[in-house]
């Protein structure tokens, strides 16, 4: 679908997983925006945000994606990389502080 809509839009895909991410999340952030009705605040937005993550078929992608009450960082840990030019390479496995 990403694909299709940059396509349809004349968006020329430079960086894809950049691009793509950048689509679901616009999507995602309407979607919740639009359940807000007048009731426009941050901890209403990060609730639903929070509720959506809870029930996102997108998890293959981020499989250790996730919000909980009182935390505010989606993702939980990360990879040490080095560039190989343009590149990521991982250096390290899954790491969680």
């Amino acid at each position: 679908m990403p694909r299709a809509w940059l396509n349809r839009h004349g968006i020329r895909l430079v960086d894809e997983r950049v691009q793509i991410d950048t689509y679901i999340a616009c999507v995602a952030m309407s979607g919740i925006v639009g359940t807000l009705f007048d009731a426009y605040s941050r901890e209403l937005l990060i609730e639903r945000f929070e509720d959506m993550m809870a029930t996102s078929t997108n998890s293959a992608r981020y499989p250790s994606l996730g919000l909980a009450q009182g935390q505010r960082f989606a993702s939980k840990g990360g990879y040490v990389v080095r560039f190989d030019g343009v590149e990521p390479v991982a250096d390290s496995g899954w790491i969680v502080p």
